[in-house]
């Protein structure tokens, strides 16, 4: 919502700086990737209505997912601090594979967040933008800024569908 792709950090050092951002991917076909939290400093309401705000990354706040390709899952196994998550939290990983392009495979998906939920730090934001990162870096693709803000966009819309995404 407040352009958190623009903080969340890419793991790989030579892709820092670049106008496409890929996570780090191992020779196993396995990928980490890292958000932060964000704090508005100016806006904070008027961003839930498309309006522009002042936000500041808070680099000490982050979420981290652990991603695996699975031959033998049928569907995804999302696991957030060793639990599974809800169906609605799953649904954003099908969508992402839609907003990227990429054909849909299960994966197995593990997550840690020092980002406290519902304190309007963006953990919602921070979880969009690393999950696009992280099917993005697990099937080789880079993603442009522009395209990952606006699939980071339409994914958070699953957390806040009472405000609409106005940009």
């Amino acid at each position: 919502m407040a352009n958190i792709e623009r903080y969340s950090e890419v793991q790989a050092p030579e892709s820092r700086g670049a106008h496409k951002l890929s996570p780090f991917r191992d020779v196993s076909g396995n990928a980490s990737v890292s958000s932060c939290a964000k704090a508005i400093v100016c806006g904070e309401h008027a961003v839930l209505y498309g309006a522009p705000a002042v936000s500041m990354p808070l680099m000490n706040q982050r979420m981290t997912f652990y991603a695996s390709k699975c031959e033998n899952l049928e569907r995804e196994q999302l696991l957030f601090g060793k639990k599974p998550v809800s169906s609605h939290v799953q649904g954003i990983v099908k969508d992402a594979f839609r907003l990227l392009s990429v054909p849909y495979q299960a994966l197995k998906i593990s997550g840690v967040s020092d980002i406290p939920i519902g304190s309007g730090l963006g953990s919602s934001a921070a979880i969009c933008v690393a999950i696009l990162k992280l099917i993005a870096g697990i099937f080789g693709k880079s993603i442009e800024r522009e395209l990952l803000s606006e699939a980071a966009r339409e994914l958070e819309g699953r957390f806040h569908k009472e405000f609409p995404n106005k940009n």
